[in-house]
């Protein structure tokens, strides 16, 4: 494999207008000196998070009785008036429009947030299967509509999440290609998304894991609520900080960029410790660097992907290393 398929530039990105950085970038600044800074942001941050998610699981029940509270299927979003959901869903492959009362204002509105999602579909060049029908539920008559995307659709949903990641990447000195992989692999950028382990949100991060590194390194302490990761501009600052403390803290002293950057990929899967004890028989991150040091970057790579212990790990990597190869081509489009 080329050793230029890992390797990517670091370029400057501006920032969306319409997004607050939570975590500041800490390039001119010891982690000390800013931590006061992060720990205020983050927890006004956190707590608006928390208090809008509740706001909005209370307002919806009221309207619609089965709130799909099923993260890791649906991704469900409301009209401001409540009285359209379109809803994700991921196990299905299709996208669900509902609005209550079939009246022909409803029905008007309905169509309108249909036509908005078939434009979508259709400006991708992605054909696709619609259907429409009037539901009885309960005395209410609702008009509901089932769009069945092609595949590409579901892969292109980057696009939205686009701006939150070159941020990310810029603060954080990450290449916005592998973040963009890592969600890829991680949910199929599925914000909604929580494994049984259980992991949060795009990038799927434990609490116990990543979220407590981020938080002892950043937060002085302070816990990250799965709420919040529930929130994908924040998750995938947290995600995006974890990568940076893979690489830049424990990682650093790996001299050769594609190298840090591909057990950076493995730790983030399985944990730096399983990664040293691969390679070294025991959990020291120094060791660790010291052998990565004296291997070349082919020899990493097939140790990882083909010799790993953990089957998932091994094909982890593959997936991350491919699809970021793919990210990387598209962002220079």
């Amino acid at each position: 494999m080329a050793i230029s398929r890992l390797i990517t530039k670091k370029v400057g990105f501006q920032l969306s207008a319409s997004l607050v950085a939570l975590l500041p970038l800490l390039s001119s600044a010891s982690y000390q000196d800013a931590q006061a800074t992060i720990k205020e942001q983050f927890q006004t941050q956190s707590t608006a998070n928390q208090k809008h998610y509740q706001q909005q699981v209370a307002k919806s029940k009221a309207h619609w009785a089965d709130t799909r509270t099923d993260k890791l299927r649906y991704a469900t979003y409301f009209s401001a008036d409540l009285q359209t959901r379109t809803t994700e869903d991921y196990e299905n492959k299709t996208l669900v429009i509902e609005t209550i009362d079939d009246s022909s204002i409803a029905k008007q509105s309905h169509q309108k947030q249909v036509k908005k999602q078939i434009d979508d579909i259709v400006e991708a060049q992605h054909s696709n299967s619609v259907t429409t029908e009037v539901v009885s539920r309960k005395g209410e008559r609702i008009l509901t509509t089932r769009i069945t995307p092609q595949k590409q659709y579901w892969d292109n949903k980057a696009l939205v999440y686009l701006d939150d990641i070159k941020m990310s990447a810029k603060q954080w000195q990450v290449p916005p290609s592998l973040i963009l992989a890592i969600i890829y692999n991680e949910s199929r950028f599925n914000p909604n998304a929580v494994s049984k382990a259980p992991a949060y949100g795009l990038m799927q991060i434990m609490e116990k894991s990543a979220a407590a590194d981020v938080s002892n390194f950043f937060l002085d302490g302070q816990k990250i609520s799965n709420e919040s990761l529930m929130n994908p501009t924040l998750n995938i600052q947290v995600g995006s900080a974890y990568l940076h403390i893979l690489t830049e803290k424990y990682l650093k002293d790996i001299e050769l960029e594609h190298s840090r950057l591909l057990i950076s990929i493995a730790a983030y899967n399985a944990g730096i410790g399983a990664v040293a004890k691969h390679f070294t028989k025991t959990n020291s991150i120094k060791s660790l660097v010291d052998t990565v040091n004296n291997k070349q970057f082919n020899d990493i790579y097939e140790s990882l992907t083909n010799r790993f212990p953990y089957a998932e790990t091994r094909h982890y990597v593959l997936a991350v290393v491919d699809k970021e190869h793919e990210y990387r081509e598209l962002l220079k489009q």
